[in-house]
């Protein structure tokens, strides 16, 4: 096992000053370190984000902190801050690009962590941010099947959302097969049919 650099300790106690100056060492390669990885192969941005610290998550990303990594779990920083019902995090991640779909073992997603910790704020951003309602994990629940059931106005929200992405999805197929089905073809006259167009002989000159 890997322990954690001096990076990844600072940021798990949300300490933004020790960060700072950890990356402002003169040295110091700020490129890798900032996304280097401890033994769980999770990064100061993970660690920040887990922790709460909106003002540590925004000064890694301003530094180039990638969103994008994940840990030997395959969650990822939006995962830890959607559990965490830190909800302005999740915006700000979401705003970095960081994938609001993004699936962890079994299939998990950032919204079904949240739905199930019922973080009814952060499921409202993670909507907003593109988060599927109706996206599956590998046993095929939803987000709305993770929320519990007397968290009545989070189940009312995902099931809103999961029902108008399937009416959209439906609308979407049948214009679909619409525009593929074939133009009615209008019935063609055979030739016996045509009208016989009497010509006149020409009359000779007398």
């Amino acid at each position: 096992y890997q322990p954690k650099n001096p990076i990844h300790a600072a940021a798990e106690r949300g300490d933004l000053q020790e960060v700072e100056r950890i990356l402002e060492k003169p040295g110091a390669q700020r490129e890798k370190l900032i996304d280097s990885v401890d033994g769980m192969q999770r990064t100061a941005l993970y660690y920040a984000a887990g922790r709460g610290r909106l003002d540590l998550v925004e000064h890694l990303l301003n530094k180039g902190a990638r969103v994008d990594l994940y840990d030997l779990s395959q969650l990822t920083a939006l995962h830890r801050a959607a559990a965490g019902g830190h909800t302005a995090i999740c915006r700000a991640l979401a705003l970095a690009q960081c994938d609001p779909n993004a699936r962890a073992q079994g299939g998990v997603t950032p919204m079904m962590l949240a739905a199930k910790a019922r973080h009814f704020d952060c499921v409202q951003v993670l909507l907003r941010h593109g988060a599927r309602a109706a996206e599956c994990d590998d046993d095929g629940r939803t987000a709305a099947a993770y929320a519990p059931r007397d968290a009545t106005q989070l189940c009312a929200l995902l099931s809103a959302h999961q029902m108008h992405l399937e009416d959209t999805d439906h609308r979407t197929t049948a214009a679909g097969e619409d525009l593929a089905r074939p133009q009615e073809e209008l019935p063609q006259r055979s030739q016996a049919q045509e009208p016989h167009v009497a010509h006149n002989p020409p009359r000779l000159a007398r």
